[in-house]
């Protein structure tokens, strides 16, 4: 059964299915992406409890711009960064460590470089 992710505020901010071991977010891209560096952040307390679920993938869409991300839980793991932006503690990952995928297009890894083929 899907499990509904709460904030320490109790908001939903995404949701689990165990089944696919799988947490999924959707977001506004222009107001939740970290711009410096380009990274998607979550707090530290959903990472943690996603740790214990037994996580193995990150989904992220952004309904902006029709991309979704994904990264392993793993991957989040080796190469997170701390960050507070004032938000509570939360725990980044940089864009270049995602896959992207836009609606309707190929699934392909994040370039290094904003532009570069």
């Amino acid at each position: 059964m899907i499990e509904k992710i709460k904030n320490d505020s109790g908001h939903i901010v995404g949701t689990y299915d165990p089944e696919r071991r799988t947490f999924t977010r959707r977001i506004q891209g222009s107001r939740h992406l970290l711009r410096s560096p380009k990274a998607v952040c979550i707090d530290e307390s959903i990472y943690l409890r996603l740790g214990e679920l037994g996580c193995e993938w990150l989904v992220v869409e952004d309904v902006e711009s029709g991309v979704t991300y994904r990264a392993r839980f793993l991957r989040f793991e080796e190469k997170q960064f701390p960050i507070n932006r004032g938000f509570g503690h939360q725990v980044g990952l940089e864009l270049k460590y995602w896959t992207s995928e836009q609606a309707g297009k190929e699934s392909q890894p994040l370039l290094f470089f904003e532009g570069a083929r």
